[in-house]
């Protein structure tokens, strides 16, 4: 259960990087504008440079940026859930993951189709902190289901003899060993 709420915390994290600038736009290395998560997801308005010197505001959603919002709110919910909540955010890792590429990907080609060229979309540190978080949520919750799919096939050997109220007994050399111990304490076998 602990390894779901560093989950959900990682989860959090990811929906703090929303805040955070995820692209800059920039015409011949001169920064244009810079668009955080939160603007792409129609959070918070956007403001457009102008020839004639006058920011225009507006806000609009891409609705990947969003889906990625949602993906990242599932998997802070997804971390109480125990082993079901692994695989619901071991899927909502690799989705947001997946997206959060499709996104980069879809600005920088609707930039260069738009300009042919002129402008330049560049990743700003929030990008790379959702991605490597998202990855991050993805490997914890993979090694948590994988590790707890082992401690039930453990559980499950008919030649380790239990007794939770006492402890358990080391079926190599007879030991009595704690409830909580994974080897003998005596032999050192694994239990």
């Amino acid at each position: 259960m602990f390894s779901g709420k560093i989950s959900s915390g990682l989860f959090g994290f990811v929906i703090l990087c929303f805040f955070l600038p995820w692209f800059n736009v920039s015409c011949m290395n001169e920064r244009v504008m810079t668009l955080s998560g939160s603007q792409l997801a129609g959070i918070t308005e956007i403001k457009e440079p102008s020839f004639d010197g006058r920011a225009k505001t507006k806000r609009k959603s891409e609705p990947l940026a969003v889906f990625v919002l949602l993906f990242a709110i599932a998997g802070l919910f997804a971390g109480f859930l125990g082993k079901t909540g692994h695989i619901a955010s071991i899927a909502s890792g690799c989705l947001g993951f997946a997206f959060v590429l499709i996104l980069s990907s879809k600005l920088s080609d609707q930039a260069f189709k738009e300009t042919g060229g002129a402008l330049k979309v560049n990743h700003e540190a929030g990008y790379w902190l959702v991605l490597l978080t998202l990855f991050g949520t993805v490997f914890l919750n993979s090694v948590a289901l994988i590790t707890n799919r082992d401690i039930e096939k453990l559980e499950r050997r008919p030649d380790v003899i239990k007794n939770k109220s006492s402890g358990m007994f080391c079926t190599e050399c007879g030991s009595k060993n704690s409830p909580d111990s994974r080897f003998c304490e005596n032999c050192g076998r694994q239990l």
